[in-house]
This record gives C-alpha cells, structure tokens and sequence, in this order.
C-alpha cells in the first residue's frame, strides 16, 4: 500500500515537468510571420510553391496595393532545405469598360524577371521580403489578348477551335451592340507565338477573323461591322508593357 501511494505521488510529480514545454518545443509548430512589402506602382498578387509557367493560381495567399505591406503567418517549410516559394505577380492594367453604369478596370498579370522569393521559414521567426519595382524590359507576360468592338445590330460570340471565349471584364461570352469585350488566348509554356487562323465572330452565322500571329503581352484589337465582316481596329496592335516602348 505504501508502495502505491509513493508511485501516485511521483506520477503527480512528474506530469507538470513533462507537461510544460522547453524553450526549444515552444518554437516547434509556431507559425512564422513574413511581412512583404510591396516598392512598386503596381497591385501585386503573391502566389505559393506552384510552377509559374503553367500558371495555376490556385495558391494565392495575399494582395498587396501599390506601395503597401502585408503580413502572413507561415508555418515552417516542409523541406527545410530548398524552402518556400513565392511568385510576386504585377497586376497590369488592359483597359477599363463601361458595364451598365459602373467602370469596371481589366487587369491582366506579369511577372519580373528573378522576382521568385525562396527562402526556408523556421517556426517562430519572422522574415521581410520586398517586392521590386521592375525596370524597362523586365516584366514577362504570360498570354496575349484580343479586344473586339461590336459595331453590328445583335449580339456576337468570339469563337476559338469551336468553343466561345470567355470575356476577361465580365466574364460573359456575349459582346452586345455597341460594346467592346476583352479576351485570353492562352499560352502554354513551350509556346513563343501562336498561329490564330481559326478564330470566328457567332451572331447569326459564323464569320472569321483575319488570320494573325499572336505574341504575348500583346493586344490586338478588332472591329465587328455592321455588314459581318470582321477588320483590324486602329491601332491594331498594343504592346501591353507599361514599361515598353
């Protein structure tokens, strides 16, 4: 009996000691917190551990505005090695439209050259990470883009390989008369230029586009006349670079 009564109070003893962590085990599984600062003029979108040539952006983990800073909690990288990464891209504006009353401004991303932050995050510390201003030449767009006046008296589609786009400022696949719609065409990442010859307006029947070749971060801009017919607008061609030429 006093054998069992000793071991209870031992066991009593122990638990609070085991119980209470060390200062090395209260680090362990403490989020970090990493401020990025944003130095440019642009809105900034920071993405996570995705690759940025198939443009996945399913990882999001903040905005930023011109000019501002935000902080993240971020536990501790996975691989403490090779670490975290994260892909700052620069919101650039394409144009803004007029939908009903309100003007709703298109943003299309680009991307610095050498702006990927990798850095390994250990649990409880805290890390400062700028975001750059880019220079003349060093933004990297991912697609090109078409914009299309719907000069005739019904509503049209744009078509791509028998499929309507999607429009980037409304996310309709219908341009109504008198109205201008935005619009992707896709790059894959082993792609420099595409060959658009099968590119068509849908109204009351299919009428094509002018064969082209796009490049990225160009616009080119189009005209649905009033006698179906489909012409390049003046300027027909926009380099979107803010930075360009």
């Amino acid at each position: 009996m006093k054998y069992k009564h000793t071991l209870i109070i031992f066991f009593f003893l122990v638990l609070p000691l085991t119980a209470c962590p060390t200062g090395d085990d209260s680090k362990k599984n403490k989020p970090a917190n990493v401020y990025f600062i944003n130095h440019t003029t642009y809105q900034v979108d920071i993405y996570k551990n995705f690759n940025p040539l198939h443009f996945d952006p399913t990882t999001l983990v903040c905005t930023i505005i011109a000019g501002g800073e935000k902080m993240l909690e971020q536990y501790s990288s996975f691989d403490q090695v090779i670490g975290d990464t994260f892909y700052p891209h620069y919101k650039i504006k394409l144009a803004d439209t007029l939908n009903g009353m309100q003007t709703t401004n298109v943003y299309i991303d680009a991307q610095r050259l050498l702006t990927n932050l990798t850095f390994v995050i250990e649990s409880g510390k805290s890390y400062t990470k700028s975001v750059p201003q880019p220079n003349k030449g060093e933004l990297n767009f991912f697609h090109g883009y078409i914009e299309v006046y719907n000069q005739g008296t019904s509503q049209i589609q744009v078509i791509r390989g028998g499929s309507p786009l999607l429009r980037l400022d409304n996310s309709s696949i219908y341009i109504d008369p008198g109205h201008i719609g935005f619009f992707e065409i896709e790059f894959s990442s082993y792609s420099t230029t595409i060959t658009m010859d099968q590119l068509k307006a849908f109204g009351n029947n299919f009428y094509d586009f002018p064969a082209f070749t796009a490049e990225r971060g160009k616009l080119y801009r189009f005209v649905f006349k009033n006698d179906n017919t489909v012409v390049w607008n003046d300027p027909d061609i926009k380099n979107l670079d803010p930075l360009g030429d």
